[in-house]
């Protein structure tokens, strides 16, 4: 039996999702307030270091059309894991948590999906991100394919073909239909979350710690 085809993201932060990030206001953990008289950023956490790096790194980033505010805006409120809801350089990478009663129900992964027929890679991916995350993505270039096997249970997907592309975030609107948890991951810090088995050795290549 071929293995079934499945494609995944991975999602580097656009121009105006860094350029925004550096202009947001830290949260209270407990309650999501943000500082009296400031905006509220929608993230439910505490920022705290890792947004004053995301400051640093968008001086100067250029504007995009419509402004990153408006772009920024589009998105909307999305639970992310605390400390990692805003990319701290333009590396940072995408992580989705499935949620309670799904496959893979409280691991992380790169989002994605299975290739419907007659779709390639990079289209399965445009489809999918929208469904999933309702986000807009341009994708990029390819970047591995490996096949894993979850074993004969079909309800941890069996055998897989999974193939990653590049992807850029350009706007949408936060929709969690499969996950319950965002966060943006610099490659380095790929190992310390839960990862589907699948999505590791595509972390370890992304991380440089794989050919």
């Amino acid at each position: 039996m071929m293995p079934l085809r499945v494609a995944a993201a991975v999602i580097r932060p656009g121009a105006f999702t860094l350029a925004k990030a550096s202009r947001r206001a830290p949260l209270d953990a407990s309650t999501g307030a943000g500082a009296p008289g400031r905006p509220r950023s929608g993230c439910g956490v505490r920022l705290g270091p890792r947004s004053e790096a995301a400051r640093e790194f968008v001086q100067g980033v250029p504007s995009v059309p419509g402004g990153p505010d408006a772009a920024w805006a589009s998105l909307g409120h999305a639970p992310f894991e605390a400390g990692y809801a805003a990319p701290t350089s333009a590396r940072a990478i995408l992580l989705t948590r499935r949620k309670p009663g799904k496959r893979h129900a409280g691991q992380w992964e790169l989002p994605g999906g299975k290739l419907e027929p007659g779709e390639d890679g990079p289209q399965c991916l445009v489809r999918e991100l929208a469904e999933e995350l309702g986000v807009i993505v341009t994708i990029g270039a390819f970047v591995m394919e490996h096949v894993h096997d979850y074993g004969s249970d079909p309800r941890q997907g069996g055998q897989i073909a999974l193939a990653a592309w590049e992807a850029t975030l350009n706007g949408g609107h936060w929709v969690l239909a499969d996950h319950d948890r965002l966060a943006w991951v610099e490659p380095a810090d790929l190992a310390a979350f839960d990862l589907a088995a699948a999505d590791i050795p595509i972390a370890r290549r992304l991380a440089g710690d794989a050919p």
